[in-house]
């Protein structure tokens, strides 16, 4: 298993659109895919590093799928929303990772990931934005 390691350095006003592109189209179209999966994406808050920065970590049943989402990205299917969410982006940093030996992360249940639909995550309570508490001590 492979695991596809992507920061998003996101244009501000732009980063609801970048969000919706991944939600919306970026994890149905690797829904389709028996080899790689959407596996989570992650918002830094803002104040613990740099502003408007996400995560995404896409994994990958091994180097045939990591080479056909490559091409799939490159010329495929992927190309256009490719493009669009990079003039979403200022900047962006991938690298591809594999679990060490003894990491109980060796395989992930694809099947299991998609029996909900698109994935087992609540995409309204997830993806859904939460005003900043009030709260004060």
């Amino acid at each position: 298993m492979l695991l596809l390691h992507e920061v998003h350095q996101i244009a501000g006003a732009k980063e609801d659109e970048f969000d919706a592109a991944y939600r919306d189209e970026y994890l149905p179209a690797l829904a389709g895919s028996e080899g790689s999966r959407l596996l989570w994406y992650l918002h830094l808050g803002h104040g613990t590093g740099q502003a408007y920065t996400s995560v995404s970590i896409t994994g990958c049943r091994d180097a045939a799928a990591w080479a056909e989402l490559a091409e799939r990205v490159r010329g495929g299917d992927l190309a256009a929303w490719s493009a669009k969410v990079d003039a979403l982006r200022h900047e962006h940093w991938a690298k591809v990772l594999q679990p060490v030996p003894w990491s109980p992360l060796q395989d992930i249940d694809f099947a299991w990931r998609t029996r909900r639909g698109h994935s087992p995550v609540d995409w309204r309570r997830t993806w859904t934005r939460r005003a900043p508490s009030t709260t004060t001590r």
